[in-house]
């Protein structure tokens, strides 16, 4: 397209032409500002669960500067940036991603959709060696409710509460191998199979009582029951809880485990998904403190 400018001295002035006072012009081509378009789109991905997903986009064209916006399912995400990155939950699986970038002058495209793909895992535990270590323990009043939900398959262990925190060397609440001890001594048989009642992802009930040198042990208000003598030390007013799949000698986890959490008196001290491969040993809780998978094994992730 054609234009017409003045020609100016070195002083800035405009050139008058010899013969008048009329400007004198240099006529210069200018080119029309090009379409605003993608030169890169989001691309579809998958990505394991808990780790960073990343979106950009390039344009060129328009008029700059340009502003961006993401959206994750049609809902505004992200800020102004040509990439967008978030930590993958599970209900991003499928997740459409898109990018509407928008010039100086208002000029608007919007990006083809990516989508979002989210791989889930589940711990193996090998039976060996292996269990699962609270980074502080949970303090657990005796004469209490101790409630347990475990989406697992296990078949051997279970968990102990100890107290003589820090030594926890004194076991004086543990299942194992389908039985429940009380400071070593057997006061509970469960039926078969053995953790039928910690692996269908319901929440159950262990309640512990004692009085004087008199114990007792419930699960799910009666359903199963056992009563007993034994040393007034094996249920003392505190304990501390901060293992589980450690039942001692060869008892340890053995199978797929996720979604522990741990109830006192109904209220959640511990929820742990144990499902982030990507913080491998350390795995973080939503509430209650972070525990670590005891002799981790990388290769013990199952996608799910």
């Amino acid at each position: 397209m054609a234009g017409y400018l003045p020609l100016k001295d070195d002083f800035g002035r405009e050139l008058i032409s010899p013969g008048g006072y009329k400007s004198i012009h240099h006529v210069v081509d200018v080119a029309p500002s090009e379409p605003l378009i993608f030169t890169l789109q989001p691309q579809s991905q998958t990505v394991d669960e808990y780790a960073l997903a990343t979106f950009s986009c390039e344009v060129i064209g328009g008029i700059a500067p340009y502003t961006y916006q993401w959206k994750k399912n049609g809902v505004n995400v992200g800020t102004n940036s040509a990439a967008l990155s978030f930590t993958a939950a599970t209900t991003d699986k499928n997740a459409s991603i898109t990018a509407t970038v928008t010039d100086s002058v208002g000029a608007a495209i919007i990006s083809s959709a990516a989508v979002l793909g989210v791989a889930s895992y589940l711990y193996q535990f090998d039976g060996l060696s292996q269990f699962i270590q609270l980074a502080s323990p949970l303090t657990i009043t005796a004469n209490t409710d101790f409630e347990i939900n475990s989406k697992s398959n296990f078949n051997a262990s279970g968990f102990y509460v100890s107290s003589d925190y820090p030594a926890m060397t004194s076991r004086v609440l543990v299942i194992s191998n389908g039985a429940l001890f009380v400071n070593n001594n057997q006061v509970l048989k469960l039926p078969s199979p053995a953790f039928d009642f910690l692996t269908n992802g319901q929440r159950h009930k262990l309640s512990i009582k004692r009085v004087g040198t008199t114990y007792s042990a419930s699960i799910n208000d009666g359903q199963y029951i056992t009563n007993g003598t034994g040393d007034q030390s094996a249920m003392v007013f505190t304990c501390f809880f901060r293992e589980w799949g450690s039942g001692g000698g060869s008892n340890f986890f053995k199978g797929k485990a996720s979604d522990i959490n741990v109830f006192n008196n109904s209220i959640p001290i511990l929820e742990l998904p144990l499902k982030n491969k990507v913080t491998q040993a350390t795995q973080e809780s939503l509430s209650g403190p972070n525990a670590t998978i005891v002799n981790y094994n990388s290769s013990g992730w199952v996608q799910v």
